[in-house]
């Protein structure tokens, strides 16, 4: 399989994978999805960072 193009930049990509939304629970999901579809970048990272520190 060949990669044509990358959704994400790489600085992104690290984030996401940083971020590990994956282990989110339904509840943290609920809340993190609009920051994972928002098109404001910084804004929703601070926002995921924010979330995952609740899963502390």
């Amino acid at each position: 399989m060949r990669v044509i193009k990358y959704r994400f930049d790489e600085e992104t990509i690290a984030f996401l994978e940083k971020l590990k939304w994956w282990d989110f629970s339904e509840e943290q999901l609920d809340a993190a999805i609009p920051y994972l579809t928002s098109v404001h970048l910084e804004e929703a990272k601070e926002e995921l960072m924010r979330i995952k520190q609740e899963m502390k």
